[in-house]
């Protein structure tokens, strides 16, 4: 199954906008933030379901509080946690 262009092109331009600020100074993590948040809005609008990223959304539930809250029509539908390029997570911290 062949992926729609949009996607294939929203993926691109992330590609491109993160390895231009990677290549820059400054914080790994932070670089790719606008990126990401440009590829999943694009990828929603495209999906007819635009999505908003809301930075640094605290859910108190669970005691975290993720980069980014993802929201679709005003409702936060998932979280996303940003980690610099090679930079894993351990899950038994969790």
């Amino acid at each position: 199954m062949s992926t729609p262009k949009i996607w294939d092109d929203a993926v691109s331009t992330f590609g491109a906008a993160a390895a231009a600020k990677l290549a820059g100074t400054g914080q790994r993590e932070a670089a790719i933030r606008a990126p990401l948040d440009l590829l999943i809005s694009t990828i929603g609008k495209a999906l007819g379901r635009p999505a908003v990223l809301h930075d640094e959304v605290s859910d108190f539930d669970r005691r975290v509080r993720p980069d980014f809250g993802v929201s679709i029509d005003g409702v936060v539908m998932g979280y996303v946690e940003v980690k610099a390029p090679g930079v894993g997570i351990n899950p038994g911290l969790i």
